[in-house]
Formats: C-alpha cells, structure tokens, sequence
C-alpha cells in the first residue's frame, strides 16, 4: 500500500508544471553604472549608449535614440521631478524611433510572457514623454503600447507564445514617434512557465495517494490506541 501511495504521488507530481525561469539579464538596468563606459554624456545623468548607432551594455542592444538614465540626477530632463515607482536608481529610455532589445536562448520548453514598468517623460515643450513603441518578439509585432507625458511607472505584461529549450529569440522595445517623444522603461524579465497542466488521470492519481495516506496514519493510530 506505501509503494502504491508513492507511486501515485510521484507520477502526480511528474506532470505538474514546472516553475517559471528568467530569460533575460540585466532588466533592472542599475548596470553599468552611468559614467563608467564610452558615451556617457557627463553630468547630465542619461546616455546613449550606443550614439546614434548600435551598442550592446548591460546585455541589451541600444539602437538609435535609446539609452539608460538616472532617475534621481537627470534633471535636464524631468524639470521638476521624475516620474515615480520605478526601481533602484536606473532605467532606460527609447526615445524617437531608438530600439531597446535583447536576445536569448531558451533555457526550457513552454510559454513565454513578458513583464516589464512603463513610464515616461514629462511634457517640457521641446520634448515630452506622448511615445508609442511596439514590442517585438523576433521580428513580428507581439503588442503596441503608448505613454502619456508624466505617466508615474505602470506595469505591463504580454503573453508572447510558445518557445523551445535550445532556440534563439528576441524581444525588442521599437519607437513610433519620430518627434523628440521618451519613454521609460524598468524591471523587464521574460519568464518561460514549462509543463503541462496535470491530466484528470494523474489528479485522480494524486487525490488517491493521499487518501492511502491518510487511511495508514489512521491505522497507525488505532494500533497505538489498542496497545
């Protein structure tokens, strides 16, 4: 009866699904450090990265009008005071038509969804934070998301489909607007859910090793109680 017990548990446990893992690196962008690499624009608090062309940092590929900024120090930029609730001190930006992307290669089968805090630029006159990126997976429109000028830091999130352990990927952040329109970007993962849901033959499995279960502890308690 024990070994029928752990055998039903076992092929329950078997197809239940696995946890989610982390795809990408570096989301919280807090690395590098503003002012420790090549394109720093001194004491302003932002950079670019990649000054006009194509840089990888951090583990993500700035392209035209991204970069990373500080959400305490970059003043030429918020006037007054930065958008709130992002995280750490760093977060990037996509401004005009840049691009913020990374690739990856799956770690294991499933789905993958994204997550990630949208904000944006406060409306300064020559330049504000009306932005509308899309969001890339390879080369194919995932969803299309717009900011407002001021926007406090919102969370986002997109189910982009299926992946498979051992293949490439890419996710992409794109500007829309070719103006002098920034938004803001923080804490983006990708995490992949593996498995499958649990047939009803393997919840059956389960609920009835449980029931062995507990039927045996009652009989281990009534022979205590007779002794």
């Amino acid at each position: 009866m024990k070994m029928q017990f752990a055998v039903a548990v076992a092929a329950a446990l078997v197809a239940m699904p696995a946890l989610a893992v982390e795809q990408l690196t570096g989301g919280d962008f807090e690395s590098p450090v503003i002012g420790s690499f090549s394109g720093d624009v001194s004491g302003t608090g932002y950079v670019y990265p990649a000054l006009g062309g194509s840089a990888t940092v951090g583990g993500w590929t700035y392209t035209g009008g991204a970069g990373l900024i500080n959400g305490f120090t970059a003043t030429p930029w918020f006037g007054g005071s930065p958008p709130q609730g992002f995280g750490g001190s760093q977060y990037a930006f996509v401004q005009s038509v840049g691009t913020l992307s990374q690739s990856f290669t799956a770690t294991q089968s499933g789905v993958l969804t994204l997550s990630w805090l949208e904000g944006a630029r406060p409306g300064l006159g020559c330049c504000n934070g009306n932005q509308t990126y899309d969001v890339l997976f390879g080369a194919n429109q995932a969803g299309q998301f717009s900011t407002v000028s001021g926007q406090n830091f919102t969370a986002r999130s997109l189910v982009l489909g299926p992946v498979t352990a051992g293949q490439s990927y890419s996710i992409s952040f794109k500007g829309l607007i070719t103006d002098d329109n920034t938004a803001f970007f923080d804490n983006i993962s990708a995490n992949i859910t593996g498995g499958t849901v649990p047939e009803p033959a393997s919840w059956m499995m389960l609920v009835t090793g449980f029931g062995l279960a507990g039927m045996l502890a009652r009989r281990r308690r009534q022979r205590s109680v007779a002794a």
